[in-house]
């Protein structure tokens, strides 16, 4: 009589098969502050950040400041100037704009045009914008944190 390959006993208790034991694993790994980040987002926020595009090319400093007191009310475990480098997003202004961001001081929203060249750090988050599963990418010195439209977060590490 032929013995099957595996154990299906064993690979139940294997701790690499069980879903419990890889978010178990996941934590181990993760600094506090990296757990908290993949917590979904609000709709506040997620309308907040939606709403860099509706000024056109050009925001006022009171919708940016209104932006920022809700970026930094969703994220209050971050620290702003040194973990969050900038928040990336597809742009909708026309055939000419690709992404836009709101940089790592949260006060500057720039569009880029197809051709410009993102700074340094969000440059790489660039490509994981223009994916139509997110509405937008917070960018970290080592992760991108990608968010979908209902605020669930994929944390990608860089």
């Amino acid at each position: 009589m032929p013995r099957p390959l595996l154990n299906s006993s064993k690979v139940k208790e294997n701790s690499l098969f069980s879903s419990k034991s890889s978010t178990q694993n996941r934590q181990r790994f993760e600094s506090p502050n990296e757990s908290f980040l993949r917590n979904k987002r609000s709709a506040e926020y997620m309308e907040s950040i939606s709403k860099l595009d509706n000024g056109g090319a050009e925001i006022s400093n009171r919708e940016i400041s209104n932006i920022i007191n809700t970026v930094k009310s969703e994220l209050p475990d971050v620290e702003m100037s040194s973990l969050l480098e900038g928040i990336v997003a597809k742009c909708y202004l026309g055939d000419t704009y690709e992404v836009h961001t709101l940089d790592f001081t949260l006060s500057i929203v720039t569009h880029y045009k197809r051709d410009e060249r993102l700074p340094a750090n969000l440059e790489k988050a660039r490509i994981l914008a223009m994916n139509s599963q997110y509405q937008f990418v917070e960018v970290y010195s080592d992760k991108c944190c990608c968010v979908d439209s209902m605020g669930t977060v994929s944390v990608v590490k860089m």
